[in-house]
């Protein structure tokens, strides 16, 4: 199995705003706005739902609670749930006198998707957002998870309310950044008046207007200089130690050029030789295998060596040319 990279994707679902969701409740026909109500603030799956039953509601204790199964539940683990009081008050007026325990009230009532989409429209919910993101059934249970983590409530609370088995899933999958509170918590950092002294704008502009690349500047000035200085000094050391005579460029060229023999001349020599060795053994323009002409090698010609000693640690105006 080979692991996805989802780094960079936009998330495929978002969460609903208190706005929306209050219009969803107000628009919805009953008997499926207590479902959306009942999700939304239990935070129930689809199947967890059409399979919940009345015995699982205790409804009748001080505190209300929502028993999950082991055998409906996704991650097949027993789970207790608190309601919330307005959740309960309304359960319990739904629920008959005499009540089956093992009825299940929301049996075939759990919306359809085309059902969601309507009821979506007709409380003025975008099923898209601009990003691409869609509202769907299962962003209600979205929806439960973010409302607790932008008022405040504990991640690790959350994750046990959600009956998540990984904090990520609890922290980034179902939580929607775009309806955090982000401004408020910036505005809850401590106030810094008086702990800083900036200077005035007037005094501002007399100065640079970075202090920092001012110093650098003259720091790199400084070690410009000593470089060079050091550089200079070992190089007059080396030259002194060798008894060898620095030579400035235009002296290397005349030195270069005065040792360097005429091209045309050392041509016109061997040319006049192999025309009077063909002349004494009588051979044409024709070439004669029988008679080979046996040259003898030109001259070497001595080129001048030319050294050139760089130190690593200056720079090109530094560097000292020797020619010997």
């Amino acid at each position: 199995m080979q692991r996805i990279d989802t780094r960079g994707r936009p998330p495929c679902r978002r969460a609903l705003s208190p706005l929306e969701f209050g219009q969803l409740l107000r628009t919805a026909p009953f008997h499926r706005a207590v479902v959306y109500a009942t999700a939304l603030y239990t935070g129930l799956r689809r199947k967890e739902l059409n399979e919940i039953r009345w015995m699982d509601f205790l409804l009748d204790e001080p505190n209300p609670r929502v028993r999950v199964p082991a055998s409906i539940s996704k991650n097949r683990r027993e789970a207790t749930l608190p309601l919330h009081p307005e959740l309960a008050a309304t359960l319990l007026r739904l629920r008959p006198g005499g009540f089956d325990p093992l009825a299940k009230p929301f049996r075939h009532h759990v919306p359809r998707i085309e059902t969601v989409r309507k009821d979506l429209e007709q409380a003025g919910i975008q099923l898209r957002d601009e990003v691409g993101r869609r509202v769907d059934f299962h962003s209600l249970r979205m929806t439960f998870g973010t409302t607790l983590l932008a008022n405040g409530v504990h991640p690790i609370v959350v994750k046990e309310l959600m009956r998540h088995s990984d904090l990520k899933l609890t922290t980034n999958l179902y939580n929607d950044s775009s309806q955090l509170p982000l401004a408020q918590g910036v505005g809850a950092l401590p106030s810094m008046a008086g702990e800083i002294d900036l200077p005035s704008p007037q005094n501002r502009s007399k100065t640079s207007s970075d202090p920092l690349r001012r110093t650098s500047k003259r720091t790199h000035a400084n070690l410009a200089g000593e470089v060079n200085s050091a550089g200079s000094a070992h190089t007059k050391m080396n030259a002194q130690k060798a008894g060898e005579k620095e030579l400035t460029s235009p002296e290397i060229s005349k030195t270069f050029i005065s040792n360097v023999p005429n091209f045309h001349e050392s041509v016109f020599a061997r040319t006049s030789k192999r025309t009077q060795k063909h002349a004494q053994t009588g051979v044409a323009g024709s070439h004669d295998v029988s008679a080979p002409v046996v040259e003898s090698p030109p001259a070497p010609t001595l080129q001048p060596s030319v050294s050139v000693g760089v130190r690593r640690d200056l720079t090109r105006q530094n560097a000292k040319i020797r020619v010997g």
